[in-house]
Order: C-alpha cells, then sequence, then structure tokens
C-alpha cells in the first residue's frame, strides 16, 4: 500500500504503518524474504555522515538501560474477515518473554518517558471508522479513553516530561483532513496546532529535548510524494527538513542528534530501506539495502540499537540492527500475523 491520499483512513498511517512505510501492495511485488535470502536486508552506506552540527544536536538524557535489557512493544494484526484483530505485543531483544498486553483493536504503542504508562489508539468502539487514543499503565492495567468522539485518533507521541501527548486527528465526518494536536496526558487541553485544511498531516513526533514536533506533510502527486516538516512545540515556526518526496516514517534518537527514517520509491521498481540522518537533514546514510521492504525505524533507549519492520504482501515481521546497519537480524516470527510500529521501553 502507498501512502493513502487525502481524505483517506488517517488508520491507514498507525494500524498499517508498516505497509504505507515500504509502499508494498501497490508499487512492488518483490517475494517473501528470507534470512540468509538476497532478500534479507543488508547494510548498504550510500554517503558518510557528518558528525551533527551544534544547531542539529539537541539537548536531551538518554536512557542507561542497554538495548539487551529494553522491552520492545509492537501491534499484531491478524487479517482475515469479521472483527479487528489487533492486539500489542511485548517482547524482550532476544526473542524471550513474548507476550500479548492489550487484546482487542489496538495499534501505535507510545511508551511514557518514565516507562510507567502506555498510550495506543484503539478502534471498534461501535461507530464505523473511530479510532480514539488510550492510556494504561505499563502493566496493561488502568485503561483509560483519553479521547472521545467521531473522530480517527492516531500516533500518539509523548512529550519529553511524559505531561503532554502530540497526535494525528481526523474528524469522521465533513471531509476535513488530518492535523496534529497537543492534549495533557490525561486527555485534557486539547490544542490543534496546524491548519491546512488542503493537507493531512500525520504521524507526529515530539523531539527528545521537548522544543519541536516533527510530522509527515504528504502532498498531491503521483505516489504521494511525503516529507518530515517540523514546528515549534507551540505550532509556530513551520518547515520542510527533507526533500526527498519518499518518508514513510521516521524517529528521532534519544538524544535528539539524528533521525531514522523509511524511504520508499514508487510507483516503478519501487524498492524500502532505512536510512538514517543527522538532526538537521544532513548526512544521510542508507543502511539497509532496499531489496526486502523496511520501514518503521525504532532507537533502542540507549541509542545503539534499532528495531524496524520488514513485510511483503502476506507477512511482516520486526528486525533489529545496529544503529549502522550491522547484525540485522529477524525478531518476531507469525506466518499468520502481521507485526509492526515496534516500540522500545
Amino acid at each position: 500500500m502507498a501512502l493513502e491520499r487525502a481524505g483517506h483512513s488517517i488508520r491507514a498511517f498507525a494500524a498499517l504503518n508498516l505497509v504505507a512505510a515500504v509502499a508494498l501492495a501497490a508499487c512492488t511485488s518483490a517475494p517473501s524474504p528470507s534470512p540468509g535470502s538476497a532478500q534479507t536486508p543488508t547494510a548498504i552506506a550510500t554517503q558518510t555522515a557528518a558528525p551533527p552540527s551544534a544547531s542539529a544536536t539537541a539537548s536531551a538524557t538518554v536512557s542507561s538501560t542497554p538495548a539487551a535489557q529494553a522491552l520492545i512493544a509492537f501491534a499484531r494484526s491478524f487479517p482475515g474477515p469479521g472483527e479487528c484483530r489487533s492486539s500489542i505485543f511485548t517482547v524482550m531483544p532476544d526473542g524471550s518473554g513474548a507476550a500479548e498486553l492489550t487484546p482487542g483493536c489496538n495499534h501505535g504503542p507510545a511508551w511514557s518517558p518514565d516507562h510507567q504508562r502506555m498510550a495506543l489508539s484503539e478502534s471498534g468502539m461501535g461507530i464505523p471508522g473511530q479510532v480514539h487514543i488510550d492510556v494504561l499503565n505499563a502493566d496493561g492495567s488502568g485503561r483509560v479513553e483519553v479521547t472521545t468522539g467521531a473522530v480517527e485518533d492516531d500516533s500518539p507521541s509523548w512529550s519529553p516530561d511524559g505531561k503532554k501527548i502530540a497526535f494525528a486527528r481526523r474528524p469522521i465526518e465533513g471531509g476535513e483532513n488530518a492535523g496534529i494536536y497537543v492534549m495533557n496526558a490525561d486527555g485534557t487541553g486539547q490544542l490543534k496546532l496546524t491548519n491546512d485544511p488542503a493537507n493531512d498531516h500525520l504521524q507526529p513526533a515530539w523531539s527528545p529535548d521537548g522544543s519541536t514536533i516533527g510530522y509527515l506533510l504528504p502532498l498531491p502527486g503521483e505516489g504521494t510524494p511525503t516529507d518530515i516538516y517540523l514546528m515549534n512545540a507551540d505550532g509556530a515556526n513551520v518547515r520542510r527538513l527533507t526533500d526527498l518526496s519518499s518518508v514513510q516514517s521516521f524517529a528521532w534518537s534519544p538524544d535528539g542528534a539524528r533521525i531514522a527514517l523509511g524511504v520508499a520509491t514508487c510507483c516503478v521498481d519501487s524498492k524500502s530501506w532505512i536510512s538514517v540522518m543527522n538532526a538537521d537533514g544532513s548526512g544521510l546514510t542508507q543502511i539497509t539495502n532496499g531489496q526486502a521492504p523496511a520501514g518503521d525505524p525504532a532507537w533502542s533507549p540507549d541509542g545503539t540499537m534499532l528495531a524496524f519492520v520488514v513485510a511483503t504482501d502476506v507477512r511482516s515481521e520486526i528486525w533489529l540492527m545496529n544503529a549502522d546497519g550491522t547484525n540485522q537480524h529477524m525478531l518476531t516470527s507469525d506466518p499468520k500475523a502481521r507485526d509492526a510500529e515496534p516500540a522500545w521501553r
């Protein structure tokens, strides 16, 4: 699936974010990758990354939790007719301890900065297309619905102090495009930051220093050209960060100095891969080879590793690699499921 055009379901960017990230169904017919085959993701550097400039380096606290000890949440969906089946699962980086955290129709897991809570999106509350943000304890208890109404709310992202959540919202009725909102973590004080009725604003992500919110802006055109834009946390000073027209997903590194991004070409001879760049957009470096469609990068708390997703038209799995693209290996595998949206705790 290529990125949806304005007016299509915002949920395609969250529950099926992986498929959008790698632009599979509409733009490629690549065979299923398997470890050790020519389709296995392999590190490839297309450009040596320059050291981040002073302006690109954010002041942020990096977790002391080693990657090997950090829990990974992800969305596991089971395609098929009938009710939506998409649960949040957790697993350790060595593949042990896999467990279902939240049954139902859930996607977009996001851990709070103190690791004690999770925000996610839940659909299937009775109104077709309705999607709300929930907040729950890290063990799955104490779940509270913090947004309501005839809306599609997706892609929750915590502020670094844990007090606020940014998210994307599209009203179900009226034809209004998706915008970026910010609210208190309990759902109060909802405020729309973007005001562009012509275009969707999707997948907000707070910078680790709390000063900036990045988001994706798809524009009209073949393949829906999409880039990363930035704005101040209050919505001011909007500026374009990338000029690639092919960004499908992105994530800040814990120290704020780098950004990992999923990039996809469309629509002839389509490929998708993971790249890393400095936070100011310089030093773009491709770290997977694009032979196996890859997207949805997520940094480990200590910044040494990336989780990402490898997908075909029939299945998808969570993979891990070092931050430079080396040591790529599969983490999850269920032939009946699609695994996507990894999030480290």
